[in-house]
């Protein structure tokens, strides 16, 4: 849409914003790709410099300011050499008197300086260091070491100098020197102050880019200066996750306002003592609370005639998309991607169907959930962090997806855990675990929250959840499910996988009114169109890198699975 506005001159000026850095990064980094290198427009990301993605990296506010001093400073001798022959000066008279004032000034000052500290007034042995150097400097444009000692003594050391350098170039003139001077003066002021407190050299680029993209939060800077830079676009991305707050940032810039998001996915953050606290003092309920401004606008009248729903997805595999489609979103989702990432000949056997799921159902009490180790009110569940740091030795090892891991840097792994207790646990794991620097560097650790707007080709997800304390189904007890009961949650996780989903954990006694019951049933369909495989993880073991059991499991294993009547 961006690219569209921009090639048929709809809007001279576009704000691409959203709530985190990696949605703004991969916005961003896409309208980059559909205009090419050879046509790409005027853009800045603004923001923190740690934040920003290497391939926006060339685009910060910071590092093109850096860029245009180095360009003023690398080009300041052709400069002053075409002011010089302006003024009757030769190109070799330009470059000494350069010297004086770029190279020996400096130099003089800081001696002048320290001299005038010091009780006595006299040299020490840093400022014979200095009038040392003085004395080297001033030789490269012909003056003799008496000439400059007598003119430091006397304190006229760049007047003289510039006498010496007139004299040698015949400028019989000593005003054209001290125009000469000013300009250059005038230059290095121009470089000194392209950023400044009252000059600020970011709020320039976001007025005269045609792109700026930043974060909501690093967008509302009053520095930046964007209340009076009007769009003529506005784009805001992930704006299902943006506070009221967070969204009123940039839309106030806008004349034409889209804003991009996905309600059935995480909601805005609050925190929890402060949803309790709204509640308590509104009466309204948390699920109200919590939901988005966006997802009430598209609910409206008003959304109802100016929205529109995409329903093609791109992102998965038609297995893990018709899963995620028949989970969230009442089947409505298309799945237009054929071509996996990853070739399908560099996979472990382990992975020769877009989605596997490691049951830990027949261990029972064994594969249950821990309190965190460190006291706090998060989980754990050792069970599924070993299953996955076996499953990754298995890939490791696999003499095919090995040396693809070698030939392909970055995240090509994402292990995404529903309990931040659980992702500190399986990266203490991962660190002791032995596995090659390729396989550790391939493979990225977070949680649900820290995953939306990121995507791998595998993604293996840790549900943690695994208790007998909920109530009784089909005459057994179900799972508590905890914040897990919120669909938005599950369906972030899942949908981050391209090629391969890996499920980690329980598969069934989920509560049949859950978000985690519907994706066993689309799970077990899968399963039936020979899509999905289910491993048990006492069988885990049978499995290495490259062959499969020597028994595999059918297309149904451990414990059966429940319909919906009951």
């Amino acid at each position: 849409m961006i690219h569209f506005a921009l090639s048929n001159n709809l809007a001279r000026n576009v704000l691409l914003a959203s709530q985190s850095n990696d949605a703004v990064d991969n916005a961003a980094e896409a309208v980059l790709s559909l205009f090419g290198p050879n046509a790409r427009p005027a853009i800045v990301r603004v923001g923190q410099e740690g934040s920003i993605s290497d391939r926006l990296l060339p685009y910060h506010a910071a590092r093109m300011e850096t860029g245009y001093k180095q360009k003023l400073q690398a080009d300041l001798k052709n400069r002053m050499r075409v002011a010089a022959r302006n003024l009757g000066i030769s190109a070799a008279a330009s470059d000494h008197l350069l010297h004086i004032q770029q190279s020996i000034r400096p130099v003089w000052i800081r001696y002048r300086d320290l001299i005038a500290v010091t009780e006595d007034g006299t040299d020490n042995k840093r400022s014979a260091g200095l009038r040392r150097t003085i004395v080297r400097m001033a030789g490269k444009i012909g003056a003799s070491e008496p000439e400059v000692q007598s003119a430091m003594q006397d304190g006229r050391l760049l007047d003289a100098l510039t006498q010496h350098v007139a004299s040698e170039h015949s400028i019989s003139n000593l005003d054209i020197a001290e125009r000469f001077a000013s300009i250059f003066n005038l230059t290095t002021d121009l470089i000194g102050s392209v950023s400044t407190p009252e000059r600020s050299f970011e709020s320039f680029l976001a007025g005269t880019r045609q792109i700026v993209a930043g974060t909501c939060v690093g967008l509302g800077r009053t520095s930046l200066g964007l209340r009076k830079t009007p769009f003529d676009l506005v784009v805001v991305d992930e704006a299902a996750r943006c506070t009221s707050s967070e969204l009123a940032v940039p839309i106030q810039s806008g004349r034409w306002i889209v804003l991009v998001g996905d309600q059935a996915q995480l909601e805005p953050h609050h925190r929890p003592e402060v949803i309790s606290e709204v509640a308590a003092t509104t009466g309204l309920p948390k699920r109200e609370i919590v939901r988005s401004d966006f997802e009430r606008i598209f609910d409206s009248r008003y959304g109802r005639e100016a929205g529109r729903k995409l329903t093609q997805q791109h992102r998965m595999l038609a297995p893990i998309g018709r899963m995620v489609s028949a989970s969230f979103y009442d089947g409505e989702l298309t799945h237009e991607r054929i071509d996996p990432v990853i070739p399908p000949k560099h996979l472990p056997k382990i992975l020769d169907r877009a989605v596997t799921w490691v049951a830990t159902d027949n261990l029972l009490l064994r594969s249950f959930q821990d309190p965190d180790p460190s006291g706090g009110s998060s989980l754990v569940n050792t069970v599924e962090a070993d299953a996955i740091i076996k499953l990754l030795k298995f890939w490791d090892a696999d003499r095919s997806f090995r040396p693809y891991l070698d030939r392909t840097p970055g995240s090509t792994i994402g292990i995404i855990c529903t309990y931040a207790a659980q992702r500190d646990l399986v990266r203490h794991r991962l660190r002791l675990s032995g596995l090659s620097e390729t396989m550790k560097s391939s493979v990225t650790v977070g949680t649900v929250d820290s995953y939306q707007g990121k995507q791998n080709p595998i993604v293996v997800l840790s549900l943690v959840r695994n208790n007998d304390s909920g109530p009784e189904e089909f005459r057994q007890r179900t799972i508590t499910q905890g914040f897990m009961i919120r669909p938005n949650r599950i369906n972030v996780a899942l949908s981050r996988a391209m090629d391969r989903l890996v499920i980690v954990g329980a598969r069934t006694r989920w509560p049949l009114a859950g978000p985690m019951n519907r994706v066993a049933q689309a799970f077990e369909r899968e399963l039936s169109s020979n899509c999905a495989r289910l491993i048990d993880v006492s069988r885990l073991d049978e499995w290495n890198g490259s062959s499969s059991p020597s028994r595999p499991q059918g297309s149904r294993g451990g414990k059966p699975f429940r319909g919906r009547k009951r």
